[in-house]
């Protein structure tokens, strides 16, 4: 990649983040498409960067549909090049705009993925915020059985973590669970 080729991949980059925080998600997403199209095919790593900052943009557009296929892209990119930390947080991703959309069937299988993927690279954050993931889509789908196993795995993944914050949150919706059992949980979502 020349030298110009990658300073205007950085300028629109730069240009993308800028849109982001007056919340132009519109125009973060041109920038950042333009610049994908700049990135080098065997720029694999690089590509699905790209591709999870145009999933977010789209999400923040609920341009959902748009979102799952970037999502899904980085994810194949990142295991084409190797990386299974980031498949596996692409598949969480993908999970969640399932779960944006009240589709608990497709959150959860795509958030199983995502935590069988974590599991194999033996990445314990990832694994704890799966189970919470998952546990949230079943408490919402009215499954409270599998949401409280899954809260409880993923609590105790964040104490030996030392994830305070996240290991009462588990014990907040664990609470929620129990007070309004068959409701599922309303506004405390997983990782």
């Amino acid at each position: 990649m020349t030298e110009s080729r990658h300073e205007e991949i950085r300028l629109l980059y730069q240009q993308a983040g800028g849109c982001l925080e007056k919340g132009d998600f519109a125009g973060a997403l041109t920038r950042l498409q333009r610049a994908m199209e700049l990135v080098p095919r065997s720029a694999l790593t690089a590509r699905a960067i790209m591709l999870n900052n145009i999933g977010h943009a789209q999400v923040s557009l609920n341009r959902y549909q748009d979102a799952l296929c970037s999502f899904q892209g980085a994810a194949d990119l990142y295991r084409e090049a190797g990386n299974a930390i980031g498949a596996g947080e692409q598949m969480g991703n993908v999970g969640s705009v399932f779960r944006d959309q009240e589709k608990w069937e497709d959150s959860i299988d795509a958030y199983a993925e995502a935590l069988a993927i974590f599991r194999e690279a033996s990445h314990e954050r990832g694994v704890a915020d799966q189970y919470s993931n998952l546990a949230y889509s079943y408490a919402r789908k009215g499954d409270a059985e599998k949401a409280q196993r899954h809260f409880e795995s993923a609590k105790n993944l964040y104490d030996l973590l030392g994830d305070t914050e996240k290991s009462q949150l588990c014990e907040t919706n664990l609470l929620n669970l129990s007070v309004h059992a068959g409701r599922g949980i309303q506004g405390h979502e997983g990782a």
